[in-house]
């Protein structure tokens, strides 16, 4: 049989309460930050990545907080441009987490060392891919998918 199968859940309420805490941290976090950005920030900082504010160069992740608020308004192509791995990796969770609700079933996983490492392998390429994605989006590298700007406006010359 294959690697991967679902396995009936063991029993637990509902709502399990890890579960429903996690999804409140990130609703309450979320929720707080689209509310109270403009107090948190009297003047907009160029970036929220430690990383980028510290090096100039994007991290994998970059682009992640505009990924999560574009899922957030169900706008799937903005959430996949931003960040296509982050994006991907949001809705295989939500997918595990309402097959979990609704079914009462697990994903059950039965590889070996090899298929581990291949997991692994082929996880690191992802991330390295995205990241190509990610640079390129913000310029850095010339793939042709750097999101237009609208601050560069054509004035007619004299």
């Amino acid at each position: 049989m294959g690697a991967f199968r679902l396995k009936r859940a063991p029993r637990v309420p509902a709502v399990s309460p890890v579960i429903a805490a996690v999804v409140a941290s990130i609703v309450t976090v979320v929720i707080g930050f689209e509310l109270f950005a403009d107090l948190l920030f009297a003047t907009p900082p160029e970036t929220l990545c430690p990383v980028r504010a510290g090096t100039g160069i994007p991290c994998p992740g970059c682009g992640g907080t505009r990924s999560a608020r574009a899922l957030i308004q169900f706008d799937l192509v903005s959430a996949f441009a931003h960040n296509p791995l982050l994006a991907f990796g949001a809705l295989v969770m939500l997918a595990a987490l309402l097959i979990r609700l609704v079914c009462g079933r697990t994903l059950e996983t039965s590889m070996s060392q090899r298929q581990w490492t291949w997991l692994g392998i082929a996880l690191g390429v992802l991330i390295l891919l995205n990241w190509g994605w990610v640079l390129g989006r913000h310029g850095v590298l010339p793939l042709g998918n750097a999101a237009s700007s609208s601050a560069e406006v054509s004035t007619p010359s004299q």
